[in-house]
């Protein structure tokens, strides 16, 4: 019988989403995700089971669809 076993982030799988210092699984939650206090900011799972907020760079902002910070233009709108 094995306890304590984790597949993946509960967060994620109870549908709600994950903030920084949210338990994750290093090697299954490998997905960056939004920041929803910032969207500026991302989400990663960090090797000591947590998740950390990382910024982009000035005048961009996450896209969770393309996994990478992009430019916005003037309106704070994000270009593809």
């Amino acid at each position: 019988m094995i306890i304590g076993l984790t597949t993946g982030n509960a967060n994620a799988q109870s549908g709600s989403q994950p903030v920084e210092g949210d338990a994750c699984n290093y090697e299954l939650d490998t997905e960056l995700l939004s920041n929803p206090s910032n969207p500026a900011r991302f989400l990663q799972c960090h090797p000591r089971g947590s998740y950390i907020s990382m910024p982009c760079a000035p005048g961009t902002v996450f896209s969770v669809k393309e996994q990478v910070c992009i430019q916005t233009d003037n309106s704070g709108d994000s270009k593809s």
